[in-house]
Order: structure tokens, then sequence, then C-alpha cells
């Protein structure tokens, strides 16, 4: 939040951030509510206060929805965390292509965050497996070959 109060922001943004750092959480939450639909920054911290249950139940797809509304106006906090609820959050509908895209628009502008996970994901890369490597495999009866190529050819299908 420090980047956030060094912003020269509207007047109820201020009163959201003042809110919020003093754990008045019902009363950012309102406030964000009001301003967020055309404010990208709002959208973003509205997004935070949904995933982590500030003020709010739990609510990871209006989360989603915010994080997405922000992304899409270029908010690079948000396409992180966008991309990283696409990419690993297992109670949302996880797609790794739209999650991975997210992060890597977020690196591009940056985000130091974003290019640490880019990098992580690129280190975790499986390479791909033919289906005929694994039935030769089969053929010669290793178990052991045949067990860690279907794991990684289920791996690579997620």
């Amino acid at each position: 939040m420090g980047l956030f109060r060094d912003m020269i922001v509207s007047k109820k943004k201020k009163q959201a951030i003042v809110n919020d750092n003093r754990e008045k959480y019902f009363d950012a939450l309102y406030l964000f509510k009001k301003i967020a639909e055309e404010d990208s920054e709002a959208q973003y911290y509205l997004g935070l206060m949904y995933l982590n249950g500030y003020g709010t139940e739990i609510n990871k797809k209006k989360a989603l929805s915010l994080f997405d509304s922000a992304a899409e106006k270029g908010r690079a906090e948000a396409q992180l965390y966008l991309g990283y609820m696409y990419y690993y959050d297992n109670e949302i509908e996880t797609s790794r292509d739209i999650g991975k895209y997210w992060i890597s628009k977020a690196a591009a502008k940056g985000n130091d965050e974003a290019v640490k996970l880019l990098e992580k994901i690129e280190s975790e890369k499986v390479p791909e497996i033919k289906l005929e490597e694994l039935e030769k495999l089969a053929e010669t009866g290793n178990l052991n070959m045949i067990m860690y190529l279907a794991d990684t050819l289920f791996a690579n299908k997620k």
C-alpha cells in the first residue's frame, strides 16, 4: 500500500486507503465499490479484498471478475493476480494458457513478481512427449518409465 499512499488520488480513494490501513475494511470496501466501476486501481484493491476476505466474505469469482476488469485496463498488478488465479487456483476453472498470458502481460510491464513467476513457470515446463514414445516403452515392460511418462502426459494435458 506504500505505493498507493504516494500517488495523487481522488478524495474518495484517499479516504478508502486510510480506512483500509486502519483495518476498517468495511468502510474501505464501501468506498472502493463506489468508484470501482470506472477506476482500475479501485477494481484491483476491491479484488484483493474479495480474494482475502477483508471486510467481506471470500469470493474468488468476484475477485477474478474485478482483476479481469482492471487487467483489461492495463493494471499490471491485476494482470499478475488474474494470471496467478487462472494458472494455480484449484477453486476456479483454471487455464494455464490464460494464466501464463496474463502473467506475461504483467511481466512485460516490468512487474518484478510477474517476471519471477514467469521464470518459475518456464523452468517447470515439461518437454512434450509423443504417444508413440509411450507405446514403445510400454512394449519394453519398464513399468517405472511407463508410469513416469503417463504422469508427464497427464500433466501436459492440464
